[in-house]
């Protein structure tokens, strides 16, 4: 849908001035100036969450996770990045013709990667941590190595195989156009997202939330299980909702006009850019409220919000 947002949804050759701003020139720029501040800002995070995990922090299981996702977090901001700036040139241009189509689907292919491959690894994230608690012998003495790079390099061959079979069976004017085939791609990428990832990503966190209640009040959540729970909880508030708005678009449940379109779109970059900028600052906060009376800088911030403590659960 963001390659479509830089092309005309009309299919006309070109959008003239007026025209542009009947559309929606106006709500652009006040819905993407958020949108490019909020990616600046998550870029700056993720950025610094990689330096740390890269040079200062030792590594264990969960931060083999975390360092990927925060890898495709910051390889997403940068497209939406480069997609906000270039929507605000051709904007300025007052015409939305003259789009580079090579652009468009790189732009896509990458931004759809990146996209799935943090749906992926906080997917295995969560039930690696569950896993943790449910098993704690195997986890501890027979637990592979290597496992954590090993599911992280299948989630990120998963989510290029999955965005290529996307981005390839339902390009945008076959979406607009709702082709057979394109609908269902969309029926199985719908299928994939809230049959089978969505149970994997929740039933875990429910597990350690009933298994919590059942210890003794004394033992409290470890900073890790704090980290998960909450990155979840982001992910699915801003994500999936414009998932299921756009499912309701396709389908022609909302009307399909140029205005809903656009609006549609927009709120999909917004809350893309809010669920990427968010996990660092999320780190940062959870390594800091759990430890009040010894706060430390933004390393031992990190640290603390990676550790991890099984026992305690």
């Amino acid at each position: 849908m963001l390659a479509a947002l830089l092309q005309p949804h009309n299919k006309t050759i070109a959008v003239s001035v007026n025209e542009t701003e009947d559309i929606g020139v106006t709500l652009l720029m006040k819905m993407f100036a958020p949108s490019l501040l909020i990616s600046i800002l998550g870029l700056i995070g993720n950025g610094i969450v990689l330096w740390f995990l890269c040079l200062r922090i030792k590594r264990n299981p969960y931060t083999v996770y975390i360092l990927n996702l925060a890898v495709a977090d910051f390889c997403l901001l940068v497209y939406l990045i480069v997609a906000l700036l270039y929507i605000f040139g051709i904007s300025a241009r007052s015409t939305i013709a003259s789009s580079n189509n090579v652009l468009l689907f790189s732009l896509r292919l990458l931004f759809t990667s990146d996209h799935y491959t943090s749906l992926f690894l906080l997917t295995a994230l969560s039930v690696e941590r569950c896993l943790s608690v449910l098993c704690p012998i195997w986890y501890k003495c027979k637990r592979p190595t290597r496992l954590s790079s090993i599911v992280c390099t299948l989630m990120w061959v998963c989510a290029t195989l999955f965005t290529t079979a996307e981005c390839f069976a339902c390009t945008e004017e076959l979406y607009i156009a709702r082709v057979p085939h394109c609908t269902a791609a969309v029926l199985f990428f719908t299928i994939l997202a809230f049959g089978i990832v969505f149970p994997l990503m929740i039933l875990p966190s429910v597990t350690l939330i009933v298994k919590i209640k059942m210890r003794s009040m004394r033992h409290q959540p470890t900073t890790v299980y704090w980290v998960i729970l909450l990155n979840i909880v982001v992910f699915l508030l801003t994500i999936y909702p414009t998932r299921v708005i756009g499912l309701l678009y396709y389908f022609r449940v909302i009307a399909q006009h140029d205005f809903n379109f656009y609006v549609i779109s927009y709120a999909h970059v917004l809350c893309t850019a809010m669920n990427s900028s968010a996990n660092p600052y999320i780190y940062y906060l959870v390594g800091r409220i759990k430890h009040r009376k010894d706060r430390g800088c933004v390393k031992v911030a990190l640290q603390r919000a990676f550790n991890d403590d099984a026992d305690a659960l």
